[in-house]
């Protein structure tokens, strides 16, 4: 006699997991200063939830990180360190997924805005502009006293039109040091004037005074 028993099939463990909302990277602003590159290094986390019982899931999240849009930044990734070489915007899409299940995953997308202090081109054709503005100024033909702050301002914006690393704020400052000097300028001619009229002016007060006196002294004498 033959028997025969039918098992029930055992039901396929279906795996419940979920990668949540990527933390620990946002939008961030990246400042150059003078140098020619920075790298900053980004650290997504995501929590995985879900009572899921397939053997091997433990929770083991994997980030990507790449760059979508480098615009002028020159951004590029190496495992999540972003470098940027220049001003602007990028956009660096965060990518997290389940090491055990490749289509379990969260993304993120943040934008770095990258700034800088370093000297363009422009600025230093300023500086120039600013220093030739000046060039046929004599030394002989001012006060030493008024010409004195554009030798100053003169001998800075020199040293910075040789000077790679010049900042835009330095050299912004540069430039309106030698329009303020220049300003300032008073020719020996003008000095000499001053100090005539200033003469004039005494004597007049002084003259004034001893009318004054007289006036006051015929007074009393009548």
């Amino acid at each position: 006699m033959t028997v025969t028993k039918t098992f029930p099939r055992t039901a396929k463990i279906v795996c419940s997991c979920v990668v949540g909302e990527i933390t620990g990277v946002a939008d961030q602003t990246i400042d150059l200063g003078v140098a020619d590159s920075k790298t900053v290094t980004l650290s997504a986390k995501a929590q995985v939830t879900g009572d899921c019982k397939v053997e091997g899931h433990d929770g083991t999240v994997n980030y990507t990180y790449t760059v979508t849009d480098a615009g002028t930044t020159g951004a590029t990734v190496k495992d999540n360190a972003v470098t940027v070489t220049a001003a602007g915007t990028a956009k660096v899409k965060v990518t997290a997924t389940l090491a055990s299940d490749a289509t379990k995953t969260s993304t993120k997308e943040i934008t770095l805005t990258v700034t800088t202090n370093k000297a363009s081109a422009q600025d230093k054709a300023d500086l120039a502009a600013a220093i030739n503005a000046v060039k046929d100024i004599k030394e002989a033909d001012y006060t030493e006293e008024s010409y004195a702050p554009l030798k100053t301002a003169l001998a800075t914006a020199d040293t910075l039109s040789k000077d790679a690393n010049a900042s835009k704020s330095d050299i912004a400052a540069a430039i309106q040091a030698i329009s303020d000097a220049k300003k300032g300028l008073k020719t020996k001619v003008a000095a000499k004037k001053e100090e005539l009229n200033s003469l004039l002016t005494a004597v007049y007060d002084d003259l004034m005074k001893m009318a004054t006196h007289i006036q006051w002294h015929l007074i009393i004498m009548q």
